[in-house]
């Protein structure tokens, strides 16, 4: 039977992605377990949490992280530069695999010189990219730079206008990395980040895949409107518009977009009875305060069927 390996940094939030993956091989056939960092599935014997001393490996590069990027731009998201990590490749799941899928497995839990530990077992990496990080310096969304295409450098994150500053460092390590090995392969879940990822100067030679993310559509599938409204104590006659993300004022998620929406709609006298369902973590005052309607808050929703009915309701 083939097996499949998952590396992440956590199970929750974007984890959801790899754990239902795992499930689809599950459902045909394929061996296939997690290894995270940090797990909330305990009842899934295939989930395994690495120990206390990749977590302690990972609470110092973080540490290390946020002395190296203090002074960044936070309103261009996040910048990695992986100093510490853990040698996974040791670990018993890796070695009996046949496949190893690397996700988002950052924040201390792998470095370059991990991946490259992992490379040197000759089976096939697979990178399921969940952010543009493998691709670029060290930014998780380039926005409007595209200096990955040819060479990082001189990042717009970054202070200093250094030509040689850590995105030009990281640039030229991912670059040895990926020309070391030809065992590495690239996944994308969507069509703008394959484009991206043919795009940059690091992947446009290696095997770059577009595969969607998996989805149940027996989970997540239409209901009736006004029956996902009655569990969740919403008005079945309102206008409901709903907005969920893992951190709702992350720059990656369009929340400044929605803001400047409410205000339009707003002015239009022809709309009426609007309320705005919102999920996720990070709501605070001033997000509340730029709302001009009703606003239920649903907090951070950690199963599926509860995101379901918040979709099923809007």
């Amino acid at each position: 039977m083939i097996k499949v390996v998952h590396i992440q940094y956590s199970t929750k939030s974007a984890g959801n992605a790899a754990f239902r993956l795992q499930e689809a091989f599950l459902k045909a056939n394929i061996d296939s377990s997690i290894l995270s960092l940090h797990s909330t599935t305990i009842s899934n014997g295939n989930v395994k949490r690495l120990n206390k001393w990749s977590r302690l490996i990972a609470k110092f590069d973080s540490k290390i992280q946020n002395y190296l990027t203090r002074n960044n731009n936070g309103n261009l998201g996040l910048f990695s530069y992986p100093l510490l990590g853990s040698n996974v490749s040791r670990i018993e799941e890796i070695k009996k695999s046949d496949f190893i899928y690397i996700h988002w497995a950052l924040f201390g839990l792998l470095s370059l010189k991990s991946i490259d530990q992992l490379a040197r077992l000759n089976k096939p990496i697979i990178f399921f990219m969940h952010d543009m990080w493998n691709i670029t310096g060290g930014c998780h969304h380039s926005f409007t730079c595209e200096k990955y295409k040819t060479h990082c450098n001189n990042c717009p994150i970054i202070p200093g206008g250094k030509k040689k500053d850590l995105s030009f460092i990281e640039f030229e390590n991912k670059f040895k990395l990926y020309s070391k090995f030809n065992n590495l392969y690239f996944i994308s879940p969507s069509k703008w980040l394959f484009d991206c990822a043919k795009s940059s100067s690091l992947t446009c030679d290696k095997p770059i895949f577009y595969i969607p993310n998996v989805i149940d559509n027996k989970q997540f599938k239409p209901s009736e409107k006004n029956i996902a409204r009655e569990k969740l104590k919403l008005n079945p006659d309102e206008k409901i518009i709903a907005f969920g993300a893992g951190f709702i004022g992350s720059p990656y998620k369009g929340w400044s977009y929605l803001q400047k929406s409410f205000e339009i709609l707003k002015q239009d006298k022809r709309v009426k009875n609007i309320s705005i369902l919102i999920f996720g973590s990070g709501f605070s005052k001033q997000i509340a305060d730029a709302i001009p309607f009703q606003t239920k808050f649903m907090g951070y929703l950690n199963d599926d069927d509860s995101i379901s009915e918040v979709y099923n309701a809007a």
